[in-house]
């Protein structure tokens, strides 16, 4: 029997990469999407570093949409919500639960709300991968280095 939930949808946001392997950020993530998975029985729109960890693993009753980037190459949070929320229109989904690093989930909320998204957070301790693949996912002060100015841009362009 499934539990109740607030929320229609699992939104999980990867936080770095490594080339052969999703490195301990997104195993770290993918914990806490399968936990959900299994105690709600709610389905999960995963980008696809978390979605590759995911599909070893059978959750009865659950089904699972891989945003990804055809051509190979990155997308940034907001290609990335641009898409979850075009998947959560399609299947009349209001409220997703939002999974994503702790220091990445302020500017995931504001530009999933921004896109029309209800939220609801989820965030725990998340490693940082010091073996990433992207700088920034290496350390928290790498992280800021980074975001400080990411942040002014998404505000300029009025996507938080």
């Amino acid at each position: 029997m499934k539990k109740k939930s607030n929320y229609d949808v699992i939104v999980a946001l990867a936080f770095g990469e490594r080339h052969a392997e999703p490195g301990i950020s997104n195993i770290d993530i993918s914990a806490l999407v399968s936990d959900q998975i299994i105690k709600y029985q709610r389905p999960a729109i995963l980008q696809r570093e978390i979605f590759n960890i995911l599909s070893k693993e059978f959750i009865p009753g659950s089904k699972r949409f891989n945003i990804k980037n055809e051509n190979g190459g990155y997308l940034d949070t907001r290609e990335v919500l641009l898409r979850v929320r075009k998947i959560c229109r399609a299947n009349e989904w209001n409220k997703i639960l939002l999974i994503a690093h702790p220091e990445h989930i302020f500017r995931s909320q504001k530009t999933a709300e921004k896109l029309g998204l209800v939220c609801i957070k989820l965030s725990s301790p998340i490693r940082y991968d010091e073996k990433s693949t992207q700088w920034w996912t290496r350390s928290k002060f790498l992280y800021w280095v980074r975001e400080i100015p990411v942040l002014f841009y998404y505000k300029l362009k009025g996507w938080i």
